[in-house]
């Protein structure tokens, strides 16, 4: 990647993430052992590695004008590293200490556990979280916003997603028997297979769309379960979830995935939490935060949704269901295929 000044730089975290760095040892390029090293690769030809673990998201850079460069007449211009996009979503969404989670409610969907030491499943992501000393176990689905979006396009173009919503909240847990497999381009974690595709299950002539819409709004909620569920038997368990995106906006959604998932879920002011992380290590590097952790107590929650007794059992053999659909659909998926 390229910075203003033209020179080649990769983020740390995002470093973290590819072939070229070790994810749980901090290690640089010129490290690494053959086959990963020069003689095949050229690490010569890599780009840096900017930390902004430490003491700066500061790497910062006083432009002076000359030759045909243009002459920046401010006293000083900071150039700081961003982050993975789910790591400046957790940490405008408060989260920098091990056990808070980052639930993500956008287009996708998934989470991401804050970590004090790097805990690894081939079913799921890690990477190194922008905060000092901080990992992230992450899930990344497919179906998340997006899938509500698709059925309101489809099925109810009409209706606003609060309207969806408060169709979804006439409907009681488990959407009169239907199912629904939020897989709609492939699914990520903690499955991996490009072949999956959605699904309705249980319909019937008594199904409504308001089933429909409870049915998709659940179905992301199991996603979320399945990777929380694969995350604690790696060893990371999600205390309190924290929820960005637009489906936070939604009270049933949110309550929903804390019935799903039996966790509580609290919800920060902004929905926007990816790029008010981003801002907040550029606050970092400006000097206006001293660390991650006190530029997240910044974050304020507007609202908590605790997980319900009687609605937490009813999901229990929802979700029971939904892992046996999911397992069972797999080879047709794959043989069925276009």
């Amino acid at each position: 990647r390229y910075d203003v000044e033209g020179v080649s730089e990769e983020q740390f975290a995002r470093a973290r993430e590819t072939i070229f760095s070790e994810p749980q040892v901090d290690v640089t390029y010129d490290e690494l052992p053959d086959p990963m090293g020069a003689a095949v690769f050229g690490v010569e030809l890599l780009p840096g590695q900017y930390d902004q673990r430490a003491d700066s998201c500061a790497q910062c850079i006083q432009l002076a004008g000359g030759g045909d460069r243009p002459t920046v007449r401010t006293a000083r211009i900071y150039l700081i590293a961003g982050g993975l996009d789910a790591a400046c979503g957790a940490l405008g969404a408060g989260v920098t200490e091990p056990g808070q989670t980052q639930e993500q409610g956008g287009q996708a969907g998934g989470m991401s556990i804050c970590l004090d030491a790097p805990v690894a499943d081939p079913r799921l992501i890690l990477s190194q979280h922008v905060a000092p000393g901080r990992w992230l176990l992450q899930g990344g689905t497919t179906g998340g916003g997006g899938a509500l979006k698709w059925l309101r396009e489809q099925v109810c173009p009409e209706l606003s997603f609060e309207q969806m919503s408060e169709l979804a909240a006439g409907v009681p847990a488990g959407s009169g028997g239907v199912l629904f497999l939020p897989y709609m381009e492939g699914e990520r974690s903690p499955l991996w297979n490009p072949d999956a595709r959605g699904a309705f299950y249980g319909l019937r002539y008594g199904v409504g769309r308001a089933h429909l819409v409870r049915a998709v709004m659940e179905g992301v909620a199991f996603s979320l379960r399945h990777n929380l569920d694969v995350a604690a038997a790696a060893g990371a368990r999600a205390g309190t979830l924290r929820a960005m995106g637009g489906a936070a906006n939604s009270r049933v959604w949110t309550q929903i995935k804390a019935d799903v998932t039996g966790r509580a879920i609290e919800v920060p002011g902004s929905d926007t939490a990816t790029a008010l992380g981003a801002a907040m290590l550029a606050g970092m590097g400006a000097g206006v935060y001293a660390d991650a952790a006190e530029a997240a107590r910044t974050v304020r929650v507007t609202r908590t949704h605790r997980p319900d007794a009687a609605a937490c059992a009813a999901y229990e053999a929802r979700y029971a269901a939904y892992l046996e659909l999911s397992q069972r659909l797999q080879p047709m998926m794959r043989e069925t295929k276009e």
